[in-house]
């Protein structure tokens, strides 16, 4: 339970500061651009590489965290992102991760 009132506000929240960088992304804002015009540090586009960094180092298929990091920091097209989503096969989200 610890950090869902977190998430929720920053999936719910007009004035979240990821969730702005969510949308501007969806309407085709390159990240550069969103971040230059931001007041403030949105966490989750440091985080994306941090994250991809753990999943490689533990054999980890984290493939939301993989198509975040592609658009933010490897220049993919939020696009390209939903298609790679589309590519993996449905499993049970914690195959192969030890639990």
């Amino acid at each position: 339970m610890a950090g869902l009132g977190d998430l929720i506000v920053t999936c719910t929240s007009q004035r979240s500061r990821n969730r702005h960088v969510g949308e501007q992304l969806g309407a085709g804002k390159p990240i550069d651009e969103i971040i230059a015009s931001m007041n403030q540090v949105a966490e989750g586009v440091k985080a994306a590489s941090v994250v991809m960094e753990f999943a490689n180092e533990y054999g980890l298929n984290m493939p939301i965290a993989r198509e975040v990091d592609a658009v933010i920091n490897h220049g993919s097209t939020v696009e390209q992102a939903y298609h790679g989503l589309m590519l993996d096969e449905p499993g049970h989200e914690v195959h192969g991760s030890g639990f």
